[in-house]
């Protein structure tokens, strides 16, 4: 396969004679690649592993984020797989403000009280009683302990022995990776927590459950069915 050629999502292909994984993406959306491509490089040098970037490759009509391909998986990972093997994220000092982070380093919302209206706003639209869910969020945006994640891990976004996927990396409180992906996983809630060293019962915890479910309760993915059950929505 030509790289110049026309492909969308995903894609095994051939790369200067080598085998590759091509990850393309129209124009108007290609500031996810060069999201991913920075934080892969930042992940490589805080020793986390993942792919090393070949290449960004930018045409008229696509750009391409060119990944070798992964070697085969073996084991399974546990909750503290994952969250020993990001921990290094933690050691970064997070931008000002909070949410998803664009692709120049900027988070969505400029401070903590923009991102508790969005997500009060976003409980009153999905809870039939959301007073309480309210309160909650309030105290996470008060409590929070802000930091880097990666935003989206779950079995599908490993591959090998790396993490893949950097296209979801945001400000939030430090236990929220484990939180998110807790909602998709075969592993208990508190499996999850144990590996932070808490305890299911963590009011904290629970809070930062909460945060998660409502920013995956609207979006198609991995996490949607398990924070649709959290909320009692299904």
């Amino acid at each position: 396969m030509r790289l110049q050629d026309p492909i969308c999502g995903v894609v095994a292909a051939r790369w200067h004679g080598r085998r590759v994984i091509a990850k393309c993406r129209a124009p108007h959306h290609a500031f996810r690649h060069r999201k991913e491509a920075l934080w892969l490089a930042r992940a490589h040098a805080l020793g986390i592993p993942v792919p090393p970037v070949l290449a960004v490759e930018e045409g008229q009509r696509q750009l391409t984020l060119i990944l070798p391909q992964a070697p085969r998986a073996t084991g399974v990972w546990a909750p503290r797989d994952w969250i020993q093997r990001l921990k290094p994220l933690a050691s970064l000092a997070p931008p000002d403000g909070w949410g998803s982070l664009r692709a120049d380093g900027r988070p969505r919302w400029l401070t903590r009280q923009q991102a508790l209206a969005w997500y009060q706003a976003r409980a009153q639209s999905l809870l039939a009683d959301p007073g309480a869910a309210h309160a909650q969020l309030a105290a996470y945006f008060t409590e929070a302990q802000a930091g880097v994640i990666h935003g989206d891990i779950h079995r599908g976004n490993r591959a090998g022995a790396w993490i893949i996927d950097w296209e979801q990396v945001a400000v939030a409180d430090v236990w929220e990776d484990a939180a998110r992906a807790s909602l998709a996983s075969p592993w208990p809630h508190r499996a999850w927590a144990q590996s932070l060293g808490t305890s299911g019962d963590n009011p904290r915890w629970q809070r930062v459950r909460l945060v998660a479910a409502i920013e995956a309760a609207g979006v198609r993915g991995p996490r949607q069915a398990g924070a649709r059950c959290l909320l009692g929505l299904d």
